[in-house]
C-alpha cells in the first residue's frame, strides 16, 4: 500500500494479486490491510490532493501462491487452495481460448444478471466456511501462548477421558 494510494476509493471489488510476503512482515501489512477489510470509512490520500475520509465499500480477494502470505484472524477470512493441476500449461492454454472465445461483454451482461438476480436470502455472510487451507493458515499466526494451550488442552481432555473410562470400568465391578 503505497502512500498515496487511493485505489480502492469507491471500489466494490478489489482484487490484490500475487502477495509474497513471508511471515516476519504479514503481520505489519495484515495491519494495513485490516483497515481496507473492517473500516467503514478509509482516509485517501491522492498525491497532490488533500486527503480525506470517504465512505469504505471494497470487498478484497487477496490471491497468492504462498501459504504464509497473510496473517490470519480466525474471523476474517475465507481460505481455499486451487489444486496445481490447473496451474499446468495445457490447462492454461485450454483456459485463455475458452476466455477469448467466450468471456465477451454480451457473457459478462449475463453473468451480471445473473448475480444481481441471485436469491442470497438464506446466505449467512458472517459464516465463513471452515477449510484445510483456512485452518492452516491460522496455525501459522498462532504465537507460542496459543499453541501451549492448545497442548495442554489437549492433554487434559485425554486424561479426562481415562480417568472417566477407569471411573466406568470401576463402578460395573
Amino acid at each position: 500500500l503505497e502512500k498515496h494510494e487511493n485505489a480502492v476509493e469507491g471500489k466494490k471489488f478489489v482484487i490484490v494479486n500475487e502477495i509474497q510476503e513471508g511471515r516476519e512482515d504479514m503481520a505489519i501489512h495484515f495491519n494495513q490491510l485490516k483497515t481496507y477489510i473492517t473500516d467503514t470509512d478509509i482516509r485517501v490520500n491522492p498525491k497532490n490532493k488533500e486527503q480525506r475520509n470517504v465512505k469504505n465499500y471494497s470487498n478484497l480477494l487477496l490471491i497468492s501462491n504462498h501459504e504464509d502470505a497473510i496473517f490470519m484472524h480466525p474471523r476474517r477470512y475465507m481460505v481455499i487452495e486451487i489444486d496445481n493441476h490447473y496451474a499446468q500449461p495445457a490447462n492454461q492454454k485450454a483456459a485463455r481460448l475458452f476466455a477469448t472465445q467466450n468471456l465477451t461483454m454480451e457473457a459478462a451482461d449475463h453473468f451480471y444478471s445473473y448475480l444481481m438476480e441471485l436469491d442470497l436470502a438464506d446466505v449467512d455472510i458472517e459464516e465463513i466456511p471452515n477449510t484445510d487451507a483456512r485452518n492452516r493458515a491460522i496455525d501459522r499466526c498462532k504465537n507460542f501462548i496459543e499453541l501451549f494451550v492448545e497442548v495442554v488442552e489437549e492433554d487434559f481432555k485425554e486424561s479426562k477421558a481415562k480417568f472417566e473410562t477407569c471411573e466406568d470400568e470401576q463402578t460395573d465391578e
